[in-house]
């Protein structure tokens, strides 16, 4: 964007600003003028602007959505592993790059308390 539109836009900007203060200056010739000559680049530096906080806003969204995802994936995973492991303890590591849980099996006869398993999937 040249310097001279990006004056033009905040020249626009500047001229909604002072109607919004003085209702009465709209219907100036001088101010109309400079608003019908300013519109176009002020058109065009607004959507650049607004597609940019789109873009944020989308990218933001899709953060969300991956993370909703991966929680859900590994509370399914945590679930299959209680019915396969019912006596075992199960928690699930949701913020792990792949979703997995930690499969504790408590053996009172071993020194170690059991086998201990980390997966990220559970065969039927």
């Amino acid at each position: 964007m040249k310097m001279s539109e990006l004056v033009n836009a905040l020249a626009y900007e500047l001229g909604l600003w002072l109607i919004s203060k003085n209702p009465g200056l709209a219907f100036n010739p001088w101010v109309q003028r400079m608003l019908r000559y300013c519109r176009p680049d002020w058109s065009s530096w607004r959507a650049k602007h607004v597609m940019k906080s789109v873009s944020g806003q989308s990218k933001k969204i899709i953060e969300e959505w991956a993370e909703d995802n991966r929680k859900a994936r590994c509370n399914k995973l945590a679930k299959k592993a209680r019915d396969k492991f019912p006596n075992a303890t199960i928690t699930p590591v949701e913020d792990a790059v792949i979703p997995m849980v930690i499969i504790e099996e408590h053996d009172e006869a071993s020194p170690l308390g059991g086998p201990m398993r980390i997966t990220w999937r559970i065969e039927d």
